[in-house]
């Protein structure tokens, strides 16, 4: 069931047994997984609708707190493609929700960059992109790198920019000038 606890890096086997034990009592099906790093500068969120949701430093449940980037699918996944360099193996499947998480580094026992945290069939509903700006993703980037990203997108005339983040590796975006 969606919305349930949701308990992440525990690292105690007496903690995780508790836990265990505590949930299943309540009737509900465990998965235990491997603990992935979402701090690493990738992103976690949500597909649903023809919208993608997701944030930095956070599981997929990010997308019920504020601040979490909401944009239309293709959209997303352009921005995304741009800023780390992959396109994130994800799509817009009707009547799906896709958790997932996207990282720089290849990572778990598959050595991917996306990786699919919950595939729930039968989602229904209709979900409209809240395009919201500032966001923590436009913040993890830069603010200004992410508007003229968006710029870029709409076919705006934006000069070639490079972009040097913190937290992220370069990427670059834009058009040559000639100059």
């Amino acid at each position: 069931p969606r919305s349930k606890e949701f308990l992440y890096g525990l690292t105690q086997l007496n903690d995780i047994i508790g836990n265990l034990r505590r949930l299943a009592k309540s009737g509900l099906f465990l998965i235990v997984n491997e603990t992935i790093d979402v701090m690493d500068g990738g992103v976690s969120g949500v597909v649903q609708g023809g919208v993608i949701e997701f944030a930095p430093d956070d599981t997929p449940c990010c997308v019920e707190k504020p601040g979490t980037a909401s944009l239309p699918f293709a959209l997303g996944m352009r921005l995304l493609e741009t800023v780390y360099g992959f396109r994130p193996d994800l799509h817009p499947a009707k009547e799906e929700r896709i958790e997932f998480s996207i990282h720089p580094r290849a990572q778990g026992w598959m050595r991917t960059h996306t990786l699919v945290w919950e595939r729930e069939r039968g989602a229904m509903g209709t979900a409209s992109a809240k395009n919201s700006w500032p966001n923590r993703f436009s913040k993890h980037i830069g603010d200004r790198a992410f508007g003229l990203l968006m710029a870029d997108d709409l076919g705006l005339p934006v000069p070639r920019t490079v972009v040097i983040g913190r937290r992220v590796a370069p990427f670059s975006f834009g058009r040559e000038t000639g100059s």
